[in-house]
Parts: structure tokens; C-alpha cells; sequence
């Protein structure tokens, strides 16, 4: 089964995107804190997901290119 990345307007406004990535990745993790402020970000638990608003979503994909090489990309608005 190929490993996939889900993104999905988070409250359907296009502001936020949640993205669910197909396991843990410490060096999306680290690179997404480093990158992307706080306030900006956001991890929910209940989804299993990371919460991004969509001005920073250009250098996230960045992000998930390098740490997912082999993921496909599924985007949902």
C-alpha cells in the first residue's frame, strides 16, 4: 500500500489545512517547527494531524517533498 499525505481544508474557509502524514517523521517535525511560527501551526491530537494556516502551506509542501519522497499527495477541499 503507497504511503500517503491527506491534506484537507481544515474549516473549510482555505485558511487552514490539516495534514495527516503516513507516520511519524522527526525531521518534519523538527523542520515544520523551525519553519513555520506558532502561531501558525498546530498539532491536533484527536486527528492525528498538524494544523497549518495556508500561508505557509507553500514551504510545507517543500517540507513534505523532502521528508516524504514517496508519499502521494491527496488534497481535499
Amino acid at each position: 500500500m503507497p504511503k500517503e499525505i491527506i491534506i484537507r481544508d481544515s474549516e473549510g474557509d482555505g485558511e487552514w489545512w490539516e495534514i495527516t502524514i503516513p507516520a511519524y517523521n522527526k525531521k518534519f517535525v523538527d523542520d515544520l517547527k523551525r519553519e513555520v511560527p506558532p502561531s501558525c501551526r498546530r498539532w491536533d491530537p484527536q486527528m492525528l494531524a498538524w494544523v497549518v494556516l495556508d500561508a505557509w502551506m507553500p514551504r510545507v509542501e517543500e517540507l513534505l517533498v523532502v521528508c516524504f519522497p514517496e508519499a502521494e499527495v491527496s488534497w481535499y477541499e
